[in-house]
């Protein structure tokens, strides 16, 4: 088992830092007054000394960035998901690496102590992780021994629904992490197989069941005979409220009832959601957008969504949508953009939203229709 660390971002604060150091230098006479902060010294215990991200000195006269721990000026790191828990990276990240997959994951205080770095037995890195207060993943064998003494998730499921008399056909198991995850088969096509897998962190299980491009359900359950009991309304094609009555745990998604009704009111619901969110925006360009585009019908019938702030159309009502069929920016205080697409070529600018919607319509293609269930590639 090893231990492995590395400081995210470090060349690119090392150059900044270098950069802004070297310049005061110049201009300070050859020698730098107020030297600029560099890098903790984390890196070099991981191994980025000279040459890798910090460069080298060039002259008794060059200025060298002193080494900082402060918290003010630390780079910023990335967010890290461990299992279920989002920690924000504050300090240098660190994983621990066995059989294949990360077992330990965390984040070590300022200043990493050297004994993180080289080859450690699983109890010598659980008992780093713990003095340090790193956070860790349990070993999925721990935390779930009924499931690891059937071998998989997938068997459990059918051990549990075989226990409450029924059947959950071929239960697929996951061949990494076959402790954690599952897939239950659909019998009906409008239906993906329902994911469930299993907390990282804590002992639970949760479900999420997509049909069509669109997420209908989802939930946690603490009992694994809730989620086999979900998992066979699912597989039977038991209406979405009748799954909820029946496995009060299972939550439905925004779209999930008017997916159910067809493409026409999944449209229709998705555009009411785009105009309350837009009610919600500080942002009077972008409202008067969404307003204008839902009042011309030749738009209104196309799937809207944003990205970006752009408002987008789709000749499909699910993900992965259609290529843009059009789309629309709103700028702040500057008018508005209409584009082929997101990145394509741009047809025009106008002042006002209705002048935006006018020319997006002028651009439309001759034989587009209402939008259609489904994904992009149930139409190729």
């Amino acid at each position: 088992m090893t231990v492995r660390g590395e400081a995210p971002h470090a060349r690119r604060y090392d150059a900044q830092a270098w950069r802004r150091s070297c310049s005061r230098s110049q201009s300070s006479g050859g020698a730098a007054r107020h030297r600029t902060p560099g890098p903790p010294p984390a890196d070099r215990a991981c191994g980025l000394g000279a040459g890798h991200g910090r460069p080298r000195d060039t002259g008794p006269g060059t200025a060298r960035p002193p080494r900082r721990t402060d918290r003010t000026h630390r780079p910023r790191l990335p967010r890290r998901r461990t299992g279920t828990a989002l920690t924000i990276a504050t300090a240098w990240p660190v994983a621990v690496r066995g059989q294949g997959r990360s077992t330990i994951q965390g984040f070590v205080p300022q200043p990493r102590p050297a004994g993180l770095c080289g080859s450690l037995c699983a109890a010598q890195a659980r008992a780093i992780a713990g003095r340090l207060g790193i956070v860790t993943t349990p070993d999925p064998a721990d935390l779930y021994p009924d499931v690891a003494a059937i071998g998989s998730l997938a068997a459990a499921l059918q051990k549990a629904a075989i226990e409450h008399g029924f059947e959950l056909g071929a239960v697929a198991a996951n061949e990494r992490e076959p402790l954690l995850y599952a897939r239950v088969p659909s019998t009906t096509p409008l239906r993906d197989a329902l994911e469930v897998h299993a907390g990282h962190i804590e002992r639970y299980w949760s479900i999420s069941g997509w049909g069509r491009g669109i997420e209908l359900v989802s939930g946690t359950a603490q009992e694994l005979s809730e989620v086999a009991k979900a998992a066979r309304e699912w597989r039977d094609g038991t209406p979405l409220r009748g799954i909820q009555r029946s496995t009060p745990f299972v939550e439905l998604c925004r779209l999930a009832e008017a997916a159910e009704q067809g493409p026409t009111q999944t449209v229709s619901e998705q555009w009411l959601w785009m105009r309350q969110d837009a009610e919600e925006a500080p942002w009077p360009e972008y409202r008067a957008l969404i307003e204008a585009a839902n009042a011309e019908p030749q738009l209104r019938q196309l799937f809207p969504y944003t990205s970006h702030w752009s408002l987008r159309l789709s000749a499909i009502a699910g993900f992965r949508f259609s290529a843009d069929v059009l789309c629309l920016e709103a700028h702040r205080g500057s008018g508005y953009v209409v584009k082929a697409s997101w990145q394509g070529a741009v047809l025009g600018e106008t002042t006002t939203a209705q002048e935006a919607v006018s020319l997006a319509v002028g651009h439309l293609p001759t034989d587009i229709g209402p939008a259609v269930a489904g994904t992009r590639e149930d139409y190729r």
